[in-house]
C-alpha cells in the first residue's frame, strides 16, 4: 500500500504529528513513483476508479444492499444478511470488510479491471440464493 498527501507545509507538519513514522515498502515506493511520473496513467486515473466504483455498486445492488457511502476507492452498504453475504463472497474468493459495531454493514475495495466479470459472475450467482 501507499498513500500521500498533497498539501502545503503548515498541513503536511499537522499530518506528520498526528500520524508519526509511516512505513512504505521498497516495492509500493517504485510503483507509486512510477505511476506519478506516467501522465497517460494519472490522466485515465479517474475513469478507472469511477469504473471500478460503478462494478462494485452493481455487483452488491444484485444481492440487494442498499449504497449508503463510499469514494471511488470503496462503497459502503447497508444488508441486514451482511454476515451471511460476507461468507458467501468470502467462499468465492472475494473479500468484503465487515464492521463489528455494525452488523449490517459491508465494503467493498476498488475492483480490479482484470477482476471486474468475475466479481460480477459471483454476485449474479449469490443473487440467486439470497
Amino acid at each position: 500500500r501507499l498513500g500521500f498527501a498533497v498539501t502545503g507545509a503548515t498541513l503536511a507538519e499537522r499530518l506528520r504529528a498526528a500520524l508519526g513514522p509511516w512505513a512504505v515498502s521498497g516495492p509500493a515506493l517504485a510503483v507509486g513513483r512510477a505511476a506519478l511520473a506516467d501522465d497517460i496513467w494519472l490522466e485515465s486515473l479517474p475513469q478507472r476508479l469511477a469504473r471500478g466504483a460503478a462494478i462494485a455498486e452493481e455487483a452488491l445492488a444484485l444481492c440487494g444492499v442498499e449504497k449508503v457511502g463510499g469514494t471511488p476507492l470503496f462503497q459502503l452498504f447497508v444488508h441486514r444478511g451482511a454476515e451471511t453475504l460476507f461468507q458467501r463472497f468470502g467462499r468465492e474468493g472475494v473479500l468484503l470488510r465487515r464492521f463489528p459495531a455494525r452488523s449490517d454493514w459491508l465494503r467493498v475495495g476498488l475492483v480490479a479491471e482484470v477482476f471486474e466479470e468475475r466479481f460480477l459472475t459471483i454476485a449474479k450467482r449469490i443473487s440467486e440464493t439470497v
